[in-house]
């Protein structure tokens, strides 16, 4: 394997870990809103004051430019492939908060 393959596949992953950060930052801006129609007015007014719905949003694309150099350095198999971590990454954020102690509660999963 080349080690131009190799890069690809640690960028993909790097790329994986912030995207799946992402989410999880915007996950918990999402929760911390009042609720409001989807689409509304109101609730993108409501997400663009939470700092970490900013972060989130910052994170996206930069783990959009690190897909972009992952797909530049090595083929779409590999690329693909490590980036369906991020997947894990999503659901083991989620996990953790599903089996706290308040996990029942409204607006727990922070």
């Amino acid at each position: 394997m080349s080690s131009a393959v190799i890069g690809a596949g640690a960028v993909a992953v790097a790329a994986a870990a912030v995207l799946g950060t992402a989410a999880v930052a915007q996950r918990r801006a999402a929760l911390d809103v009042p609720v409001h129609a989807v689409g509304s007015p109101r609730l993108v007014a409501a997400l663009v004051r939470r700092r970490w719905w900013w972060i989130g949003t910052a994170a996206s694309v930069a783990g959009l430019l690190l897909q972009v150099l992952a797909l530049a350095l090595g083929p779409i198999i590999v690329v693909q492939s490590a980036m369906t971590s991020s997947i894990v990454r999503r659901r083991s954020c989620s996990a953790r908060r599903l089996f706290s102690r308040d996990a029942w509660r409204p607006r727990s999963c922070r």
